[in-house]
This record gives structure tokens, C-alpha cells and sequence, in this order.
């Protein structure tokens, strides 16, 4: 019989409560919380055994520690007078500054601030928001700032798929973003780990001899500034799950760690006949504590890094204390500290990255410590990989088979080579040894030249797959996948293997032909949508964003889509040229089919125009009927020239209006007349007061007005004349910024219905932090 110590059941409970705050994190609403709590309580009195009430108790602080911390530890919310209201702030430039380029030839920046003081009483709750810039001043890591700000609440996107926006923000305290209108006054950082990031940042920038990619890799080794890595090789590393090896972590602390031990040994050795031993041992921990503290926060402090601190500062004490010092245990205790400290850390994508990786390489390094040599080696990185596949299909939506041969080849070439170069590299910039920094970051860029010629090599598509996941279906993969590497008897292992070839082949089933759906996406200010009917499929529109670096449709619909299988469409209708209708059409990573391409001009591949009066018939009981499209005159407006759309199916209609304006409404509606008709009308230009005249709505009488709307946007969509007009129609208004992503559900023989992401998905955090 095993027998328990006091360290083994704390290290039970300490399980207990991580399963509870991620149960917690990843369950909606309040009754799955008092539930668990009440069948908790039920096992906690029928089973006398230990270890499981141990475990019960564990799993009970757990989630009641994530709702105490939630309701009343944190602010989730942010004061009304805050929100488009020009205040002053005085503030600190938090991380490296993005820049992108903005409409009409300006340069956008992005920054992170620390607020010190505002100038609203209100707002004094404040600590951290994201601002866009547009003046013309240089922002940069460690400015003290005083500039004008207009916020709004830092909501992010909501729709019917993993969106960490939302979670990010809470987890992080920036409860608030927005536009810097003004900055009255900027000074320079001249000292503080700020000051040596941004300076190393730019130091490696600077150097004439190496390659942009060498360049941006070695930036984000020595001081996690990933801004000036190319696209394309970001893409690279993502598509053979190497992304790691560009994230500072517990590889690059050990790395400090260890190089520090060496010095502190030479540096105490001569002390050995004045100091004794104990002491000097003290000595040389701290020497090698502070310099990977030091290092972790040069780093920008990230999750990673907290992780690789806390876990050494546990090692050092275990090993002068005489306990044991196991690796899982160490990382063990990291984990609980860190959801001790704030169990909302569990909501953002770095974390389940960062510990779910580490803990992946831990089991998996004990699972094939059985075998020896280059075998164990080739094993290690197998159940790794293949482990880390779904949490990568999560996060990034897609894996490959060639990760086990890349990270092979990588992880080896990067901690003997790269990383310890880069590093000293670093170490002989900050001495102003500049001749030996530059000769120490040329060789170790020897690897990333040599990767950069591969860039194009027709060889990296194979075996790469695209999909998207659920945290906890993803989760019960990579256990299964744990559990099946595992030394069980070989009846269980069939058992275990044949559940999850069931599980890999799922896919949702399919509902009754005579059915439709329309999803209408939440893409800030702009337009996407799905409808699926009849076994076919159409997207109109695609969405905006930036030109040439933000795409909305990427991490909005795009998942959404790959979740439903969908990599092909019936019809793309791009309904007019506006960015914020077809900015997703002309991102990098948009890779959807279409059987034929619908546009006011007919041009591109496979298109057609949107020819008033043509009628095309699905199915029996479902229609697609143009209504307008094109310029009618060499003068027409680009909004005038929209795509008109009316869908007819299974009895219910939809009337897509895109951006045209009153007089081209005062068209539709003198032809048309009775044929606009709609249950669903998707109001025309986000709500603008230039559209959704009051003759159009007598003639259209929805059940259902529809405002696709940025939250807080800067045009004021929906104008309050248009929520006027559509109130008296009587309508119910559904807009997206308020209601998240919404879908319309209908059937031959079945009434409508419509769910939103807010109302039907939120989760308690996001309940607490919507306005």
C-alpha cells in the first residue's frame, strides 16, 4: 500500500486546485460552478478515501478562488465618463511601439501605457490601456508620456469560436483602449531595464551585416522584440512548430542561470579560507537568482519568464533546504504560485502555451526515459509534437507532421548555438564591445540564413493540416495521446487508441437539408457573413481592418468557418471596394475556395456582376434575388454601386443592403416596391444616418434590423435618427457590438431563431466586463 507523506498530499491538493481554477476559466456561467461544488460536496461524503478528498478539496478552492478573485479581487469594469470622453493622462510607454501603415499615407502606432495619474476622478481605476497613434511623434519603449486620450472599453470581438481578445484584456487588467488624440510632452527613458531594451533593440537593428530575418530572430532572443522577424518566417516557424525557440522561456533563463554559476564560483573561489562554505553557496544562488531576474525583465516580464523564475527560485531553495528537487515537482509548484497569484492567467493563450508545453516535455521525457541513445532522443520529440498538436491548432489553427523532424533539427541548433551567441552578443553590446557583439551575432546567424533560403521550398506544404479546436477538446487529446504512450497492458492501449481515432474523426452532424443559417460575424466596423442553406453556402463580404498589416476576417470568421469544415464556398460576393467590406479578401492568410466570385464590376477570377433582376433558384423554396449593383452613371458613388441581395428560404427572408445610400434606397423602393420585403434586414452601412431612409423601411417591415458596428466606433454608427426610424418600424434591433456575432436559424417546417454570442456564450468574466 503507498503511503503519503505531508509534501505528497499538499502536491495533491495543490492538483486539485490547478484542475479547479482551469474548470472554472473554462465553463460558462455561475451553475456549472455551484454544481461542481455540490458534487464535490456529495463525493466528499460518501468516499473515505484520502487522497480523493484531498484532491475534492483542491478542486473546491480552486474554482471558489477564481470567482472571489473575479468579483471582488479585480475591476472588470470600466466607468461610462471614461468612454468618449477627451481626458489627459500621464502615462509610461509600456512595450516596444507596433507601427503599421494607416489610411492616406500616415503611419499608425501602437502602444501599450502605464497610466500614473489621469485628469478624470473617474478614471483613476485605470492602469493600463493600448492607444493607436497618428501624430507626429515617435513613440518608444520607456517614454514618459502626457497626451489627450478618447477610450473605449476593450471588449474586443465576439463570436462563436475561441476569441482571446476579450480574455487577454481581463487577464491583463487593460480594461480600456483607444486613440491618443495628443501628446503635449515626451521624455526620453535614460536608464532602467527600458531604457537597455530599447537601446540592445536598436543596437541589433543597426547592424548592416545581417539579414532582416537574422536581424529580427536575434531581437527577439536577447529582448523579446519581435517586430522586425519577417512575416514569412514567422509563418514558417508556426507551420513546423518551432515558434517556441523565438520566445524567451526557461531555455534562455537556464542559459543566464548556468553562465551565471560559472562566474559566481570563479568570483567566490579565491574566498574559500575567509567565507565559509554555506555562506558562499548563498552567495553564488543570489548572484545566480538576481542575474536571471535580471534577464527575465529586460525581457519585457512575460508569462514564460515568470514561469522560468519562479520555477528556479523553488529549485534553489529546495537545494538549500535538502529537499528534492524533481523537475515535474518544481514546475508543479510554478504553475500553483501563478494561478495563486492571479488565476485569470489561465485566459490567455501564453499560458497554456508556456506551462501546457513545459508539462507536455516533462511527461514526455519520463514516459521514454526506458530507452537511451538517438531512439529516446527521436521518441522525446514524437510524443512532444504530436502532444502539441492540438494545442496548435487551437491557438494558430493549423500543424504539421514536419514539426518532429524540425524540432529535431532546431531545438539542438538553437540552445547550443544561437541563443548562447545572441546572448553574449548582447552582453559584449551592453560592455560598448561592438566589434565582438557584431562578430558573435553574424555567426549566430549562420543557421537563420541558411533556414531563410528554404523559405520557398515546396517540400514545408507537406503534411500540413488546418483546423480549428475547443481548449477542452484539445486538452483530452494531447492526455489521450500521454496516456497512450504510457506503460499500460496492451488491451488498454487498443482501448485508448480506438477512442481517439473516434474522436479525430468527429465531425459535428449535419442538420436536415430543408434548413438555414446565417451567421452575421463581429468584425468591428465592417461586414461579414455566412449563410448556409440548402447544402450550399455564400460569404458576403470579408470584413476590413488595416491595409497591408490588419485583417479582421483572420481571427474573427476565419476560425469560425474552419470550425464548420468550410474551406470552399458556393458564392463570394464582395459587395462593393470599401476596405471594411473586402479587407479579408487580400490578407496573406486567406485561403477559402469559391465556386464563382459575385462583384459590382465582374472582375477576378471566376467572377460575375451583381445584375439587377437576375434570380437564381438553390433549391425548391429557396431563391436568390439581385436587386441592385454597379454604377448606373459615370458619377454613381462607390457605396451606390453595392451589390443588393434578397434571399428567399423556406418561407423567411433576408435583404443584405450593404452601403448604398437614400437615393439609390428611393430607387430599389420605386421598382421594387412589395419585393423588399425582409424578416432579416441587414441595415445598410453600419446604421449611418446616409442609409435606412424611412420609405425604405415602410416598404421592407422587418422583424429583425441587423447593425453590423465597430463598439464605440469613430463615425458614431448607428446613428441615433437611423435607431429612431427603426424602433418605429418595429423591428428589433440587433447590433453587433453589443450583441457579439449573431446566427439566424430556420427551417421548412420551423419557426426563426437567432442566438448571440454575448447573451447565449459569455462566460461569468465576460458578463462582468461587458458595460
Amino acid at each position: 500500500m503507498t503511503r503519503f507523506g505531508p509534501k505528497d498530499y499538499a502536491l495533491i491538493a495543490a492538483t486539485g486546485l490547478i484542475c479547479g481554477v482551469l474548470s472554472a476559466l473554462l465553463w460558462r456561467g455561475f451553475s456549472a460552478f455551484y454544481g461542481s461544488l455540490c458534487a464535490s460536496a456529495l463525493l466528499f461524503y460518501f468516499f473515505r478515501i484520502t487522497v480523493l478528498r484531498v484532491l475534492l478539496v483542491g478542486w473546491c478552492a480552486g474554482q471558489a478562488w477564481v470567482w472571489f478573485y473575479s468579483q471582488w479581487m479585480v475591476e472588470l469594469n470600466v466607468s461610462p465618463q471614461c468612454l468618449n470622453t477627451p481626458f489627459t493622462v500621464q502615462a509610461n510607454v509600456r512595450n516596444f511601439v507596433d507601427e503599421y501603415p494607416g489610411f492616406n499615407d500616415t503611419v499608425v502606432q501602437r502602444a501599450e501605457l502605464d497610466i500614473t495619474s489621469v485628469s478624470l476622478p473617474d478614471c483613476a481605476a485605470l492602469e493600463r490601456i493600448r492607444v493607436y497613434y497618428t501624430g507626429p511623434r515617435t513613440l518608444r519603449l520607456g517614454d514618459q508620456i502626457v497626451g489627450q486620450v478618447t477610450l473605449r472599453s476593450e471588449r474586443g470581438f465576439a463570436n462563436f469560436s475561441s476569441d482571446n481578445r476579450k480574455a487577454q484584456a481581463v487577464a491583463l487588467q487593460r480594461l480600456a483602449g483607444g486613440r491618443l488624440e495628443f501628446v503635449y510632452s515626451q521624455r526620453k527613458a535614460y536608464r532602467g531595464f527600458d531604457h537597455w531594451r530599447y537601446r540592445l533593440s536598436q543596437t541589433i537593428a543597426n547592424q548592416a551585416g545581417l539579414s532582416d530575418t537574422a536581424k529580427g530572430v536575434i531581437a527577439a532572443l536577447v529582448v523579446a522584440d519581435k517586430r522586425y522577424i519577417p512575416p514569412l518566417f514567422q509563418q514558417l516557424s508556426l507551420r513546423l512548430g518551432v515558434g517556441h525557440i523565438l520566445v524567451i522561456s526557461g531555455l534562455h533563463i537556464a542559459l543566464v542561470a548556468g553562465f551565471a554559476s560559472i562566474v559566481a564560483r570563479a568570483l567566490l573561489r579565491p574566498l574559500c579560507w575567509i567565507v565559509a562554505y554555506r555562506v558562499r553557496q548563498y552567495l553564488g544562488d543570489g548572484l545566480v537568482f538576481a542575474s536571471a531576474l535580471a534577464y527575465a525583465l529586460m525581457a519585457g516580464w512575460s508569462l514564460p519568464t515568470q514561469r522560468a523564475v519562479l520555477a528556479l527560485c523553488f529549485w534553489l531553495l529546495a537545494k538549500n533546504l535538502g529537499r528534492d528537487g524533481q523537475p515535474l515537482r518544481l514546475f508543479w509548484w510554478a504553475l500553483t504560485l501563478c494561478l495563486l497569484i492571479n488565476p485569470l492567467t489561465g485566459l490567455l493563450p501564453a499560458f497554456w502555451l508556456s506551462f501546457g508545453a513545459v508539462f507536455i516535455v516533462l511527461i514526455s521525457s519520463v514516459i521514454v526515459g526506458r530507452f537511451e541513445g538517438a531512439r529516446a532522443y527521436f521518441l522525446t520529440h514524437v510524443a512532444i509534437c504530436v502532444a502539441m498538436w492540438p494545442a496548435s491548432l487551437v491557438f494558430f489553427g493549423q500543424a504539421s507532421v514536419l514539426s518532429i523532424p524540425a524540432n529535431m533539427l532546431a531545438v539542438p541548433v538553437a540552445g547550443l548555438w544561437l541563443v548562447p551567441l545572441s546572448l553574449l552578443g548582447a552582453l559584449a553590446g551592453s560592455l560598448d564591445a561592438m566589434t565582438v557583439s557584431a562578430l558573435l551575432w553574424s555567426w549566430a546567424a549562420w543557421p537563420l540564413d541558411l533556414a531563410e533560403s528554404l523559405l520557398d521550398s515546396a517540400w514545408l506544404e507537406i503534411g500540413v493540416w488546418q483546423s480549428t479546436l475547443s481548449i477542452a477538446f484539445a486538452l483530452l487529446l494531447s492526455a489521450l495521446w500521454l496516456l497512450l504512450l504510457t506503460p499500460l497492458r496492451l488491451a488498454w492501449r487498443y482501448i485508448v487508441l480506438v477512442v481517439m481515432s473516434l474522436m479525430l474523426s468527429y465531425r459535428p452532424m449535419s442538420g436536415s437539408t430543408d434548413r438555414a443559417r446565417l451567421w452575421v460575424f463581429d468584425v468591428g466596423q465592417g461586414s461579414a457573413m455566412l449563410l448556409q442553406v440548402a447544402e450550399r453556402s455564400m460569404l458576403f463580404d470579408l470584413a476590413g481592418g488595416l491595409p497591408g498589416s490588419v485583417y479582421h476576417f483572420d481571427y474573427t470568421a476565419a476560425p469560425i468557418l474552419r470550425g464548420l469544415a468550410i474551406s470552399a464556398v458556393d458564392t463570394l460576393v464582395l459587395s462593393h471596394e470599401d476596405f471594411d467590406h473586402v479587407g479579408g479578401f487580400y490578407s496573406p492568410n486567406f485561403n477559402f475556395g469559391w465556386r464563382r466570385l459575385v462583384t459590382p464590376s465582374g472582375e477576378g477570377e471566376r467572377a460575375q456582376t451583381c445584375r439587377p433582376g437576375r434570380v437564381e433558384q438553390w433549391a425548391p423554396g429557396v431563391s436568390l434575388q439581385w436587386l441592385s449593383g454597379g454604377a448606373d452613371t459615370p458619377l454613381s458613388s462607390d457605396n451606390d454601386t453595392s451589390c443588393v441581395l434578397k434571399v428567399h428560404a423556406y418561407g423567411y427572408s433576408v435583404l443584405f443592403m450593404a452601403d448604398v445610400g437614400k437615393l439609390k434606397e428611393r430607387d430599389l423602393v420605386s421598382y421594387w416596391r412589395n419585393e423588399l420585403e425582409a424578416d432579416i434586414l441587414i441595415v445598410g452601412h453600419h446604421g449611418s444616418d446616409t442609409s435606412s431612409s424611412a420609405t425604405l423601411l415602410k416598404w421592407v417591415k422587418p422583424r429583425y434590423a441587423v447593425i453590423s458596428a465597430g463598439f464605440y466606433n469613430a463615425f458614431g454608427h448607428p446613428n441615433a435618427a437611423v435607431i429612431k426610424r427603426l424602433n418605429s418600424s418595429g423591428a428589433t434591433i440587433l447590433n453587433t457590438a453589443q450583441t457579439g456575432a449573431l446566427r439566424f436559424e430556420w427551417g421548412r417546417n420551423e419557426e426563426l431563431r437567432w442566438l448571440a454570442t454575448r447573451a447565449h456564450w459569455a462566460r461569468f468574466w465576460q458578463d462582468n466586463y461587458s458595460p
